[in-house]
């Protein structure tokens, strides 16, 4: 499990971390929620505090999107959270 730190971005007091990982379970546990957070102190946010539920969408192994033919044909595909954060007042 990782921070794919080129899907992540902050914007003013909030944030969306991606979290990547072999599977759904992984991307979801305690730990991604965790390091989600870590990485949005990273980023600059005080008290960080999820702001949402997280999407996820299945990435390859250079993290492009799989959807269609290509989510069909890709030999690896790994999981990727986006979290919703904003920063704590």
């Amino acid at each position: 499990m990782k921070i794919a730190e080129a899907a992540s971005q902050r914007t003013g007091d909030r944030a969306e971390v991606a979290v990547e990982g072999d599977n759904l379970e992984q991307v979801y546990s305690l730990q991604a929620r965790q390091a989600a957070l870590d990485h949005a102190v990273k980023l600059g946010l005080n008290r960080p505090g999820f702001n949402g539920s997280p999407w996820v969408e299945w990435v390859d192994d250079s993290g492009n999107v799989l959807v269609g033919e290509a989510f069909k044909n890709s030999p690896v595909k790994k999981c990727r959270a986006h979290f919703p954060i904003q920063a704590g007042f």
